[in-house]
């Protein structure tokens, strides 16, 4: 079997990366994602390693279990060339690894697996604009994708998990746009509301600030809860005006 792989400047492989990939790679798979960790820079960086926690502890393992991975992330992911040969590449967007994933579900091209063992380091953003300009990128290309294959109504298991996905992120955004009419009506209920999801948020936290030994951002958590939630405000924004982005170049260090 032939694999390939697409990783950029600004990525590190682990040393042993291929040695937990190789053996994972039957005739039924397609593509096998490892494990994003972002490299120590600064604070936003750390921000980052919180996401990626929920993001692949949680939310990637789950869907690996159910065989609806619905992001093969390209910095993380190494495919098989056969799978490779039987995509369209010639739809442009802004977010090509979902493009991919996409047409993997919808032209039945075998399997996606999650290997948390497999790393890779990146560099993500390390100022806010570049950090917005990214976060604005990701979340117009998952729109643009799922306008252009029809999600949900390929009426597949990667439909279903992405309109979940989609609607979560939009309960939470418009929840948010609204928070000072809940407030003004509900206050008491409302900042119960908020309190719990804090407190979840500031656990989280911890955990990360403790399994990598990194203690010093423990005073921003307010402004990393804060950076949560204009997120979700920038997700519904793009969901309004997923065409009005262009590609920008993110400064690495």
């Amino acid at each position: 079997m032939t694999i390939s792989c697409f990783w950029t400047a600004d990525t590190t492989i682990a040393f042993d990366f291929l040695e937990h990939v190789i053996p994972q790679f039957t005739e039924d798979t397609a593509c096998i994602v490892g494990q994003i960790v972002s490299k120590n820079h600064n604070f936003l960086t750390f921000y980052r390693k919180i996401e990626y926690f929920i993001g692949q502890e949680i939310y990637k393992k789950s869907q690996s279990s159910l065989g609806i991975i619905t992001v093969a992330p390209g910095c993380s992911s190494i495919f098989s060339s056969r799978c490779l040969k039987q995509m369209d590449f010639t739809n442009p967007t802004l977010a090509e690894d979902l493009d991919m994933t996409i047409q993997i579900y919808r032209k039945n091209l075998w399997k996606i697996k999650y290997c948390s063992q497999a790393l890779v380091y990146t560099q993500d953003p390390a100022t806010f604009k570049d950090f917005y300009n990214q976060i604005k990128r990701w979340h117009c290309g998952w729109f643009q994708c799922l306008k252009r294959y029809r999600v949900p109504f390929g009426w597949t298991r990667f439909d279903f998990e992405a309109l979940y996905l989609t609607s979560e992120g939009v309960i939470y955004g418009l929840f948010t746009l609204a928070l000072p009419w809940f407030i003004y009506k509900y206050p008491s209920l409302t900042l119960m509301g908020i309190l719990a999801d804090f407190s979840i948020f500031f656990l989280f936290t911890l955990y990360i600030s403790h399994r990598n030994k990194i203690y010093r951002y423990l005073p921003l958590i307010p402004l990393y809860y804060v950076l949560k939630i204009l997120q979700s405000i920038i997700y519904i924004r793009c969901l309004c005006f997923s065409q009005n982005h262009l590609w920008r170049k993110v400064r690495r260090y």
